[in-house]
């Protein structure tokens, strides 16, 4: 795949699960007042699921900035896959505290 492809996924994917996930909130935040995780779990760990993957895809992007070429090797898939995982992994230790 090329760089700028990706980027240009990349991107669009980002906005597009972040304006869904703000759109979501807002229609049941107007529904019920508050929004109650317990009752809106399903939704919530498939926005989880979905940011992680745009996570992994930026990763993926970030560290194909630095390759010569146009196309994206597996060494920067690879690393960005181990870039969006830490960067999970410190979300969830820094929740723990």
């Amino acid at each position: 795949m090329k760089k700028k492809t990706l980027t240009v996924i990349s991107y669009l994917y980002s906005i597009l699960v972040f304006g869904s996930f703000c759109i979501r909130g807002y229609l049941v935040e107007k529904e019920e007042g508050v929004i109650d995780p317990t009752k809106h779990e399903m939704p919530l760990i498939l926005f989880v699921g979905l940011m992680l993957i745009g996570v992994v895809m930026a990763g993926v992007d970030f560290n194909s900035v630095k390759e010569k070429g146009s196309k994206i090797t597996r060494k920067s898939v690879l690393t960005g896959i181990v870039i969006g995982l830490l960067f999970v992994f410190w979300g969830v230790v820094r929740s723990l505290d």
